[in-house]
């Protein structure tokens, strides 16, 4: 069997990549809460906050899975190889997941917040939900950080988990290293089968979890890959940039806002054109 692994496909590549997509989502995503809390007008001072919790909770899932964590998934192992800067400061690889995890169903959760605050603000402020809407809040939130507490419980000793995968899958060793050892989430088919369960269930919102959906369906196929892993965490490590940028464009506010920084600019750089004049020939005779 061939035990090695191209560059593209390494967790060493993947790892390079988030990087740079980190550092280029950053100063976007500070940009666009620059923008949502000195640039909204009094008019949508009622949706503000909902608007910047959500860009909160998408900026911290972009930074921990672009810089943090950067969690290399390796299948079939219901699993894989901590990469972020996390992992250089000695952080536990199941907390990572569970932060991610929770990460995730947050911006799930800050998603469906804006349409029911437009629900809310349109339809029925005057109704019980006025009152209800908070317990709602409150249920959605305590389940999100709930979660995943019974997948961490059931973390097996990763010393046995890591002989069983690498027995029954030997495939996937070349992807483990002193430096990022394969981390195993669960490997008897009764916890995997209960986690895909939960994973699937619905959410607010499952614009985040489509990705993750997707991956799961194909894993019970045996068809995913870790290059198929990896481009999807790569597009969920930029989310946030890319929701941020919409949001921005969106918004007539932030819009001419953006718009207004960028003529200044162009103001600046047409001050500052050089200019040169032409001396005909004859002029330089007399």
């Amino acid at each position: 069997m061939n035990m090695e692994v191209s560059y593209i496909s390494s967790p060493e590549f993947y790892s390079l990549a988030l990087y740079i997509l980190g550092s280029i989502s950053l100063p976007i995503h500070l940009f666009g809460a620059y923008c949502i809390l000195c640039q909204t007008p009094d008019t949508m001072k009622r949706v503000k906050w909902v608007m910047f919790n959500l860009h909160a909770w998408s900026c911290s899932l972009d930074i921990l899975l672009g810089l943090l964590g950067q969690p290399f998934i390796v299948p079939p192992v219901f699993g894989g190889a901590p990469m972020g800067l996390l992992h250089l400061l000695n952080v536990d690889p199941g907390i990572m997941v569970y932060m991610m995890v929770t990460l995730i169903l947050m911006v799930s959760i800050s998603t469906g917040a804006i349409f029911e605050n437009r629900f809310y603000l349109l339809f029925v402020e005057k109704t019980w939900w006025r009152f209800a809407r908070y317990p709602y809040y409150i249920i959605n939130v305590a389940l999100a950080f709930l979660y995943y507490v019974p997948t961490m419980i059931g973390i097996p000793d990763q010393t046995e988990a890591r002989e069983w995968i690498f027995r029954k899958h030997p495939e996937v060793r070349r992807f483990d290293s002193p430096e990022h050892p394969i981390f195993v989430v669960a490997y008897d088919s009764v916890a995997r089968d209960w986690i895909g369960i939960r994973m699937i269930i619905a959410i607010p919102a499952c614009i985040i979890a489509t990705p993750q959906i997707l991956i799961i369906f194909i894993g019970y196929l045996n068809l995913n890959t870790p290059e198929m892993n990896s481009v999807a965490y790569m597009m969920m490590s930029i989310h946030g940039a890319s929701a941020t940028l919409i949001m921005l464009y969106c918004h007539h506010p932030y819009r001419e806002f953006c718009k207004e920084l960028l003529r200044g600019r162009l103001r600046v750089f047409n001050r500052w054109t050089p200019f040169v004049s032409v001396t005909s020939h004859s002029e330089v005779v007399r």
